[in-house]
């Protein structure tokens, strides 16, 4: 649903609020909603940490996911980001935060993540998309038997074409 969000904009309110919720319960959390003019903002909060967040205003869309440990990337999947979930799980990947970021203006996708120290590592990774562009950098680059990034950067990057192309196969100026 909140990939629905991303794509097309804030269509039905409740069945996004539904999806939170939901989510909120999963992670044993709380769903806060707020409007301010044309900015819609959804948060899932645990003892004062947020877990969760979507900003969906004229000018940008925005998902963030906080990934305390491996069961919070499952929720990739409840708002409709299988892919990412099956990318990053392929490669045994455990960011500390996802950022799914949408910016109207440059017609940009941007697909963050912060790394983890420990077993198995993540560096940073940042994948820009926008037309006729694709970029993604990380603070390091590794391969060996137990880590490929370079392969991992590789299918983001596929990963962000295809969903540029979702969200934005609008005609330029369609809002989120």
């Amino acid at each position: 649903m909140i990939r629905r969000v991303l794509a097309e904009g804030l269509t039905k309110e409740s069945k996004l609020k539904d999806v939170i919720e939901l989510v909120a319960r999963k992670v044993g959390a709380k769903a806060l909603f707020s409007k301010t003019g044309d900015a819609y903002f959804v948060s899932v909060d645990s003892s004062g940490k947020h877990l969760l967040d979507l900003r969906i205003t004229k000018h940008v869309c925005e998902f963030y996911l906080e990934c305390i440990n491996a069961d919070f990337l499952e929720v990739l999947n409840l708002v409709g980001f299988n892919d990412l979930y099956d990318v990053l799980t392929k490669h045994n990947a455990l960011p500390t935060r996802v950022v799914i970021s949408k910016s109207i203006a440059s017609r940009s996708l941007y697909i963050l993540l912060e790394g983890r120290e420990g077993i198995p590592s993540l560096p940073n990774i940042r994948v820009t998309i926008r037309e006729g562009e694709e970029n993604a950098t990380s603070s390091y680059c590794r391969m060996s038997r137990e880590e490929n990034t370079c392969t991992l950067l590789n299918d983001l990057v596929n990963l962000g074409k295809k969903l540029w192309k979702e969200f934005f196969g609008v005609p330029k100026g369609i809002p989120c």
